[in-house]
């Protein structure tokens, strides 16, 4: 059976145009700065494609320039058979990225032209939607005592940023989208973003991100948590495999420790899931509470932004009031994410994933038997029918008490 061909990576389409000054900024690994010249770099209006040689391992990408191995947000078109990044022997990589300048944004490494122009669609309007500021004009912003030092990440929600303060105390900032919200949502947005703040300030648990500072007033609203070094869940999942045995179980407590603080303080987190999960010194860390809601207030400021979808509860996806519960259920979906490397409810398309998590059932044959039981209340559609936070631990705790009972 003759094989299919596939174009060459070194046939560059006519939309794509050689550059030969592509300066490697310094917010990129030093290392691998002078490499970078050595191989060849195309840019197409606002993305560029840079040559990788034909031996440079998928983890060289991952670890030292940190493109994302699972791709699943950008394309589907750039995944290989498992859920990674397709590798043809004896190719080299296209590594795909944004280019604004000063910050260089990868997000994509394929072996093929047709792929490149797919991730690049689908990115296109997340680009838009997640544009950082103007860095000329990051003086004008009202972020007190806080100097922005390089772009981290970018969502739905906003910007995250590297900062300083002026005692040279190193944190994450992160700057709110508010750009879309109606007057009268803004006004209630500052309000319930000030009370929520005000309670963040008081989180304190080795298991969450510690908020430090913030300003509901400022255009955009802003808030400092602590940096967290390390490496997020999705990443490490991606990169190592599932976890198993006393490692999910620890996983299992950090998460329902860190929601523990938060729920007895009213405040629902909103948005878990493995890329808001560090993996740190302290164990398993609860990271991005500044998007999230206070139990008992308004949320229909909210309702305004786009859901993190996979992880969605059914009540977020419903626009319903959100609880405790909420919360269970997406770290539910987390945790099976960690124990398979799958998502607990896939598809084909943003839709099925929704119409799954709304009515359909988890198949949880491929966990183990106190796991299976464990998630299965956890994602339970009614939320009054999922257990309590210290009802999770107390059956967390009995299984890692197992680990030490000869």
């Amino acid at each position: 059976m003759r094989k299919k061909r596939l174009p060459k990576p070194d046939v560059i389409p006519p939309d794509f145009e050689p550059v030969n000054d592509f300066e490697w900024h310094e917010n990129d690994v030093d290392y691998y700065r002078q490499q970078v010249h050595q191989w060849r770099c195309l840019r197409r209006g606002d993305y560029g494609v840079i040559f990788l040689p034909a031996d440079t391992t998928a983890s060289w990408i991952y670890h030292e320039i940190g493109c994302q191995r699972d791709v699943e947000q950008r394309g589907t078109a750039a995944r290989g058979a498992d859920g990674g990044v397709e590798r043809i022997e004896g190719f080299p990589t296209l590594l795909v990225f944004r280019w604004e300048e000063p910050y260089t944004q990868f997000f994509g490494a394929v072996q093929r032209w047709d792929h490149v122009y797919s991730l690049i669609a689908d990115d296109e309007p997340r680009r838009q939607a997640q544009e950082y500021p103007n860095p000329h004009d990051l003086t004008t912003l009202d972020t007190g005592d806080w100097t922005l030092i390089s772009p981290l990440n970018a969502g739905s929600f906003g910007q995250v940023w590297r900062a300083e303060n002026s005692s040279g105390k190193r944190a994450a900032l992160k700057l709110l989208k508010i750009e879309h919200l109606s007057a009268g949502q803004l006004r209630s947005y500052r309000q319930h973003f000030q009370r929520e703040l005000e309670l963040l300030l008081k989180l304190n648990s080795p298991q969450t991100a510690r908020a430090l500072d913030g300003n509901a007033a400022a255009t955009p609203p802003w808030i400092v948590t602590e940096f967290i070094a390390g490496e997020d869940l999705d990443s490490e999942i991606a990169h190592e495999g599932p976890l198993t045995g006393f490692n999910w179980w620890t996983l299992a407590r950090d998460l329902v420790t860190g929601l523990g603080v938060a729920h007895e303080l009213g405040i629902v987190h909103q948005d878990v899931r493995p890329p808001n999960v560090m993996r740190g010194t302290r164990g398993s860390i609860l990271v991005d509470f500044g998007i999230a809601t206070q139990i008992d207030r308004s949320q229909d400021f909210a309702k305004a932004y786009i859901r993190p979808r996979m992880y969605s509860s059914p009540e977020q996806i419903k626009d319903e009031r959100l609880t405790p519960a909420s919360d269970i259920f997406q770290a539910g979906l987390s945790l099976y994410y960690a124990a398979t490397a799958q998502p607990a409810f896939p598809g084909r398309s943003i839709e099925e994933v929704e119409k799954a998590l709304v009515g359909a059932k988890p198949v949880l044959s491929q966990l183990q038997k106190k796991q299976s039981q464990l998630l299965s209340a956890m994602l339970e559609k009614n939320p009054a029918a999922r257990p309590h936070y210290m009802q999770c631990g107390e059956i967390i705790t009995k299984e890692l008490q197992a680990f030490f009972v000869k």
